[in-house]
């Protein structure tokens, strides 16, 4: 059955679940291998679309069409005392490593230290839903199959609640506009299990405890979009002083003003000119880089964290250069005329890492087996090595008989 049969089945048109499959043909995907990033065809089509994305990101911008869908806002009131979430964030490398994630985040419980974790009622997909580009057949096969496998329906009889779905696109989600990330996460319908419950490429949530949990679409790097800053303020007026939000981003939030001045740009204008004041922003959640990170704010004020979680699937990224502190701008700092590196700062300590700094190191050492694995890129590097290295030796020889 093909993505488009699915979408326009009866059932998921009268937005009833989809019923238990009884064939593996109705789960039909291709397995697809994890992406040979140093190929030399899978690098000339991803450098490519990073050349037309940069170049062109600011004319293929969709945020402003999105005024005219409709704008999804919470409820005024939590249905629920209790709401499970699961965070996942660059998902869609390879079947096995984005299977194995998808099927513990679609378990009715999964254990963890000696304690059980039921299935998230809300599923948070950070940002690189597909790989290596935005292509429809990718986000079909890479993302979509692999999570209805792992959770392909629902119970309806059961006592839990119907999982529901929210994603933020990534820089590989923006390779096309948006296009294919509009089409697979804002729509109504379903995947898998679990309901699509957005219109737009970013959302809002009302959690229990007086709790809020925004998703911010700031991948592009422009500023941000006025759609985007209407439907953040629709939000905030119907937070309460004393209100604590979440902040979720495709980017990581812990990034070192010092080093990188304008990483830091769409997150300061959310946090100073979006977030009503007496709200704290206790959580800042993120993925791009592949790996888990904790950093804390130093104990004595508003215990702020910011983590960067992106093991969905993806090739693993070393931990073993973070820096054990990072300074970032305080909340509501930062002056419309004064630059952020100029700003007054915090101390962010890195709490956890997963993996452990060692344990990165280890890892890196396969490195050296790069020939083994992708003898197609060493193949092209020692060809071209072996042409100039026959060009030197021809020049050498001119210039030795000329004399």
């Amino acid at each position: 059955m093909s993505m488009i049969e699915r979408e326009l089945s009866p059932d998921l048109l009268r937005g009833l679940p989809p019923k238990r499959p009884t064939t593996l043909n109705e789960l039909s995907f291709e397995r697809r291998k994890p992406v040979r990033w140093f190929s030399p065809s899978t690098l000339a089509r991803a450098g490519a679309k990073v050349v037309l994305s940069l170049v062109l990101g600011e004319y293929l911008d969709k945020r402003e069409l999105q005024k005219s869908l409709a704008s999804t806002l919470p409820p005024v009131q939590c249905a629920t005392d209790e709401l499970w979430v699961d965070f996942v964030a660059d998902t869609a490398d390879g079947f096995d490593a984005s299977y194995s994630v998808a099927w513990s985040a679609s378990q009715r419980s999964i254990t963890v230290d000696g304690r059980e974790l039921p299935r998230g009622d809300l599923l948070i997909l950070g940002g690189d839903q597909v790989y290596p580009y935005a292509a429809a057949k990718e986000y079909e096969e890479r993302f979509r199959g692999p999570y209805e496998a792992a959770l392909p329906w629902v119970d309806e009889q059961s006592d839990r609640p119907v999982p529901r779905l929210v994603a933020i696109p990534g820089n590989h989600d923006w390779y096309d506009g948006l296009t294919g990330f509009m089409r697979m996460f804002a729509q109504e319908g379903w995947i898998g299990g679990r309901r699509r419950v957005q219109t737009r490429s970013y959302f809002a949530e009302r959690l229990p405890g007086r709790f809020w949990l925004w998703g911010v679409d700031i991948q592009s790097g422009a500023y941000l979009d006025t759609a985007q800053i209407e439907f953040f303020e629709a939000a905030a007026r119907s937070m309460k002083p004393d209100d604590r939000l979440i902040l979720c981003t495709a980017k990581p939030s812990r990034a070192d003003v010092n080093e990188e001045s304008d990483a830091y740009d769409n997150l300061a204008f959310v946090e100073k000119r979006l977030v009503p004041d007496r709200v704290t922003t206790v959580l800042m959640l993120s993925g791009d880089k592949h790996h888990y990170a904790r950093y804390e704010a130093a104990p004595g004020g508003p215990r702020r964290v910011r983590i960067t979680a992106g093991g969905g699937g993806a090739f693993l990224s070393p931990t073993n250069n973070l820096s054990e502190t990072v300074e970032v701008p305080k909340p509501r700092s930062v002056a419309s005329c004064i630059p952020l590196k100029h700003a007054e700062k915090e101390t962010l300590t890195l709490r956890k890492r997963n993996p452990t700094a060692s344990r990165s190191r280890l890892l890196s050492l396969r490195a050296l087996a790069v020939g083994r694995y992708n003898w197609s890129f060493t193949s092209m590097i020692a060809m071209f090595h072996s042409r100039c290295s026959s060009r030197t030796a021809t020049r050498t020889t001119e210039v030795t008989t000329r004399r």
